[in-house]
């Protein structure tokens, strides 16, 4: 069956997935019998896999079987079981509901990263805090030369993780250091990494408003404490572009 693009389009409105991402699981599913053989074949399994993707992520429950049909009536022009006002009523009323959700879990998770920053800060004696309230430990310092703004070419290693350990991004297993402008990234970062020097190693706390706010991004849950470690190998000069 080939995927129409305005089909997709309306069923990313209504279910409220307002963007495609990237979340690093490329290729899993080796148990998957459907063949790829053409462009056609693989655009259309990944518009059904970030489908399935976004719905998971927003916590929306479907029944597999009512949502295939509703789906083969629209593509092949068959009588549909709803009209489009029941429609719009029912998606509208979904959407107010995981609206009430979504902002009373994020309520909940400032909370948590707050008490955490709470505790991080007064449990542990080499925890330095920034105005902004950012967060870092001096793992090792260097000796080399700092940013001295935020528009400076920095050469990192880094590793990020949840509060629960969760590793979401890592330079490391990746293989090869992440080449940056510092106001290209998170503020916390931009801030963070002005306070090395060459050949330092540090450890950041950051707080959610100065990461991604109430905002999930990809694998990282709205007002998410991000904790990153940092090594600074490299300043680039000014004239680096």
């Amino acid at each position: 069956m080939k995927i129409r693009f305005s089909i997709i389009f309306l069923t990313y409105i209504f279910i409220s997935a307002v963007f495609f991402s990237c979340t690093g699981n490329e290729e899993k599913g080796s148990d998957i019998k459907t063949k790829l053989t053409d462009d056609t074949d693989s655009i259309s399994y990944s518009i059904g896999a970030d489908i399935g993707d976004n719905l998971i992520n927003q916590g929306i429950d479907i029944n597999y079987d009512a949502f295939s049909a509703g789906f083969r009536n629209g593509y092949e022009k068959e009588e549909h079981l709803l009209t489009i006002e029941k429609r719009r009523e029912l998606f509208k009323s979904m959407q107010d509901r995981m609206r009430v959700k979504q902002q009373a879990e994020a309520s909940k998770a400032l909370e948590k990263a707050e008490n955490f920053l709470k505790d991080n800060k007064n449990e542990n004696k080499d925890i330095q805090v920034t105005k902004s309230g950012l967060q870092y430990r001096v793992i090792k310092k260097g000796s080399g030369k700092s940013p001295d703004s935020s528009s400076d070419q920095v050469r990192v290693h880094y590793e990020g993780k949840l509060l629960d350990g969760t590793i979401f991004d890592s330079s490391y297993r990746k293989g090869e250091p992440f080449v940056t402008r510092l106001n290209r990234v998170i503020k916390g970062w931009t801030e963070g990494i002005q306070l090395m020097n060459e050949g330092s190693e540090y450890e950041f706390f950051i707080h959610p408003r100065l990461a991604y706010g109430a905002r999930r991004n990809n694998d990282i849950p709205p007002n998410s404490v991000l904790i990153f470690k940092v090594e600074l190998q490299k300043v680039f000069d000014k004239n680096i572009k």
